[in-house]
């Protein structure tokens, strides 16, 4: 859209071949540049067929942070994120990740992720 503006758009679909079980994500958003972060604001439809219950499906808005650095001369990124659905469920997730390329060709990269779901009758998404 502009130098500091841009708009992403993501569409997931994978099933599980021995079951049958399916997911599918859509994922639309706004990206900010400012100040060397990239702040993101975007909303997600999920939906996730089971073949022993029936379809779940969720609405959220999503909102993160990211940043490159160098660190020994390497690049590196840390990327952070917060997700809640809109509607009956409340759920949320919250994310924290880092990549650090350790070689020309080699990445390491880590992500730890926990999700919320104040409805005890269901798992989360």
């Amino acid at each position: 859209l502009t130098q500091t503006l841009s708009l992403d758009a993501e569409l997931i679909e994978s099933t599980i071949l021995s079951s049958g079980d399916s997911d599918k994500s859509l994922q639309v958003g706004v990206d900010y540049s400012v100040a060397g972060w990239t702040l993101r604001l975007g909303g997600r439809r999920i939906e996730q067929e089971r073949q022993t219950s029936d379809v779940e499906d969720a609405n959220t808005i999503v909102a993160g942070a990211g940043r490159s650095f160098v660190i020994l001369g390497k690049q590196g990124s840390i990327d952070m994120e917060l997700e809640r659905e809109l509607g009956e469920q409340d759920r949320k997730r919250w994310s924290v990740g880092s990549s650090l390329q350790a070689h020309e060709n080699l990445s390491l990269y880590g992500n730890f992720a926990q999700i919320f779901n104040t409805q005890a009758d269901g798992p989360g998404i």
